[in-house]
């Protein structure tokens, strides 16, 4: 193929607009063909002076992938004005963009990772269509599009800087309108108060500097930032939907005034938040919260009194809060509510007086060994959607599910699992002959456990039936050869494991 390269090609596959070129070594690139739409690079060694690709004449070029190439340092100026997509990765000697690629008219995504010496961005700015920007392991990148080239990024929706330690803050002004996600810039400090809503009176303008805040931001995701310590002064802009904060170590506790204006949040998630020590006035006013996710937080011990107020909340997941001694109070309230998960919280001693949400369809509690509640105070059979059930080291003590010690579970069952309850030994009064509607059974880490069937046997819709790690229930179920075989024996799948 003459203009493509000066030395033989190890791989080149052209077809219908596309070329994709790989593990050439030694090579420089020269392309002519008019009518390309994407572009590959990918796997080139020994190169020495940069890539020097002449691209402008691939005037039909849309897509553009340059990879694996560690020793280029630099692209060349001319790129395909028609180019839309834009993606380098693991180019370890790159440090510089083309001071000409803001000309890309066209360029809607810019992806770049795995580029350490990147240190900054054209002082040209970028292009103005540019919608999406993803940084991902960019270690020296030092500073973001800023100053009075910030207009360039005017009509961003997505902004994603992930693992870009070198950078110690953000731009003095961002986009109204903006998705950002931010994870493992460990030099970070501050968030500008662009990222807040503005003190001031009026939508999307400052005080006084005329600087516009962030007033249609959605999405804020703040991840593995441990130099991070404040929020600044302030709301977060009212239009925010997602909020998450992840291994932010020394960041400030969480406040009630934070939050105050957000009744349009929806997603609040908190992971490895040391300092989140209450909840108290946080939750008031989030009116439309769907999920909410609290885990690795071990200063939360308490719910608030007046328990969750959001009558919309469809999903709590509770995970690993050490210290944490109750569930929020008069669960019974949460009537949207549909998946609970409460797992690795040891301090937890009972479940709220009132029950559990009646509306449930999936329900786990794990690892809660302190746990006091017996499971006929769960009120389980009034959870009449519920579908899926598990319950894994919890309640220690419990030796039986007999006829006198629980209510039966509801009927409305489907998935039904039971783990780690070292010393329970009978599971055959707990009602299982009525679940018509079980498929799945799954039984592991009871070793003490010596029956679960039922004398009506099991119901005729159960279609997967598994077994592990339970000695005395492998013998019993034995494939043709255990006591209890002829009764399970009609389940169309049986896995029983050591």
């Amino acid at each position: 193929m003459p203009g493509v390269g000066k030395t033989a090609l190890a791989q080149l596959a052209f077809n219908d607009g596309e070329l994709d070129v790989r593990e050439c070594p030694h090579t420089l690139l020269r392309f002519e063909f008019p009518f390309l739409r994407e572009l590959n690079v990918t796997d080139i060694m020994g190169l020495r002076r940069g890539l020097h690709v002449d691209l402008h004449s691939l005037n039909a070029l849309t897509k553009l992938q340059i990879e694996a190439i560690p020793e280029l340092a630099r692209i060349g100026e001319w790129l395909p004005l028609e180019l839309e997509y834009w993606e380098t990765y693991n180019c370890a000697s790159l440090e510089e963009l083309p001071k000409g690629f803001k000309r890309l008219k066209s360029l809607k995504e810019l992806r770049i990772g795995h580029c350490p010496n990147l240190v900054s961005f054209p002082e040209t700015g970028l292009p103005p269509t540019l919608r999406v920007l993803v940084l991902n392991d960019c270690e020296g990148l030092k500073l973001l599009p800023h100053g009075r080239y910030n207009g360039n990024l005017h009509f961003l929706e997505r902004l994603h800087v992930w693992n870009c330690p070198s950078l110690v803050c953000f731009p003095d002004e961002l986009p109204s309108t903006l998705q950002l996600e931010i994870g493992v810039c460990t030099n970070l400090k501050a968030l500008r108060d662009t990222i807040m809503q503005a003190s001031s009176s009026g939508s999307g303008s400052g005080s006084g500097s005329g600087t516009r805040s962030i007033s249609h931001l959605e999405v804020l995701k703040k991840n593995r930032c441990p130099s991070l310590k404040t929020i600044p002064p302030g709301n977060f802009p009212p239009s925010l939907k997602q909020l998450e904060i992840w291994n932010c170590e020394l960041l400030e506790p969480i406040s009630g005034q934070m939050l105050c204006n957000n009744a349009e949040l929806e997603c609040l998630k908190m992971w490895n938040y040391p300092n989140l020590t209450t909840l108290d006035g946080c939750l008031d006013s989030l009116t439309h919260l769907i999920k909410l996710e609290i885990l690795d937080c071990p200063g939360l011990e308490f719910f608030p009194l007046n328990g969750l107020p959001n009558a919309n909340l469809k999903e709590l997941w509770i995970e690993n809060c050490e210290n944490l001694k109750s569930l929020p109070p008069q669960m019974q309230n949460l009537t949207s509510l549909q998946t609970l998960y409460v797992r690795y919280c040891p301090s937890l001693v009972s479940l709220p007086e009132g029950g559990l949400a009646p509306n449930l369809t999936s329900l786990r509690i794990e690892y809660c060994q302190n746990l006091q509640t017996h499971l006929s105070d769960w009120g389980l059979h009034r959870l009449t959607s519920l579908k899926a059930f598990r319950i894994s080291g919890a309640c220690p003590d419990v030796v039986s599910f007999r006829e006198n010690d629980c209510l039966p579970l509801p009927r409305s069952l489907t998935w039904l699992s039971v783990n780690e309850l070292q010393n329970l030994e009978y599971l055959a009064f707990l009602g299982l002959q009525n679940l018509n509607s079980l498929k799945e059974l799954l039984i592991s880490d009871c070793p003490e456990l010596r029956s679960f069937l039922p004398d009506e046997g099991l119901p005729a819709t159960l279609s997967r039936l598994e077994i592990k790690k339970c000695p005395i229930l492998r013998k019993r179920c034995l494939k043709e050869k255990g006591e209890d075989w002829a009764r399970i024996a009609h389940i169309p799948r049986i896995e029983i494991f050591y």
